[in-house]
């Protein structure tokens, strides 16, 4: 049994014994590769019964200490500017070295910030949410290592955007400064704007496209509220249903099995070595950087392993010793 075998029968609908799936995946990957694949997850995964937000508070909390120095700093040492939504990150980030210095109390013990000095405006919905507002805090607090946390993300996201810039800086200075004004942007505004055919008073065109935003709305609103196939939830997000699967045809499940019955069952790294032997020339495009000859013997093999690497993205690791009793 293949592994197209075990697609067919899913989507068949037909029922396989245990002993019919372990061959089948056995005669695709061995049972050592198998575990080590397990245990791999497992060490990335949480346990199921682990609770996802405690988990991130508990991570934030040691990952705390690594930023609990730079942050003071990060608003006063590089003189920030910022625009739009940016000025309020920036300003609560600012106010940070305050409220990190401000000694625990019997009202806001160690380990949490007072909720009244704190923006809570600027903490996204969500996971984010749950991380800064336990349900388990004290009353009127807010986490400390999770609200850092938070605002530094919402620095992050700024600063591509230019939301948060840095006059200083040639890459991530403000691009307006950069805009012409006065008598260079008169000289320019004319046949700039005829070429992007847009008028010289943005009003009406604003107001055609706020009109036609404003319709496009409505008509997802009515379609969301005659249909039950979508809805929005309390934070105003998306939400469409799964579609039923279309089966596929007899035809195309008879064409699939006589293709792969005439194709060769070949392994990537074994075309790319009969393609590499077609072209010699291939593989003396593959030069050191200094423009050197190489020194590496069956440097077809090290290429292919390359390409295969990169094409599966697989990247670079310890070869799986077989030999590891199952």
């Amino acid at each position: 049994m293949s592994r197209r075998s075990l697609l067919d029968a899913a989507e068949r609908d037909e029922s396989m014994s245990v002993a019919q799936v372990c061959d089948a995946i056995e005669g695709i990957v061995s049972r050592a590769e198998l575990r080590a694949s397990v245990s791999h997850v497992r060490q990335v995964l949480p346990p199921v019964e682990v609770n996802p937000a405690a988990e991130w508070r508990a991570t934030l909390v040691g990952r705390y200490a690594s930023v609990r120095a730079f942050v003071p700093m990060l608003g006063q040492v590089i003189d920030f500017g910022a625009t739009g939504e940016g000025k309020l990150v920036l300003a609560a980030v600012r106010a940070l070295p305050e409220l990190l210095e401000a000694k625990p109390s019997r009202r806001v013990p160690a380990g949490w910030l007072d909720e009244r000095r704190v923006n809570a405006g600027l903490v996204p919905g969500g996971w984010w949410r749950r991380l800064v507002f336990p349900p388990d805090r004290p009353e009127g607090t807010v986490h400390r290592a999770g609200y850092v946390f938070c605002l530094l993300e919402l620095f992050h996201e700024q600063l591509p955007h230019r939301g948060i810039y840095a006059p200083g800086s040639t890459k991530w200075t403000d691009p307006q400064v950069r805009l012409l004004t006065g008598p260079a942007w008169e000289r320019a505004s004319g046949p700039a704007l005829r070429a992007l055919q847009l008028p010289e008073d943005p009003e009406d065109l604003l107001t055609d496209i706020s009109a036609e935003l404003d319709t496009a709305w409505r008509q997802l609103a009515a379609g969301l509220d005659s249909g039950a196939s979508a809805r929005l939830d309390e934070q105003g997000r998306p939400h469409v249903e799964a579609l039923d699967a279309v089966p596929d045809p007899p035809s195309l499940l008879a064409l699939r099995d006589r293709l792969d019955a005439v194709l060769p069952a070949v392994d990537l790294p074994e075309l790319i070595l009969e393609v590499i032997s077609w072209e010699p020339r291939l593989i003396e495009a593959f030069r050191s950087v200094s423009g050197a000859g190489t020194r590496v013997a069956d440097l077809d093999v090290t290429v292919t392993a390359a390409l295969c690497a990169h094409a599966l993205n697989l990247g670079y690791g310890p070869v799986i010793n077989e030999s590891i009793p199952a």
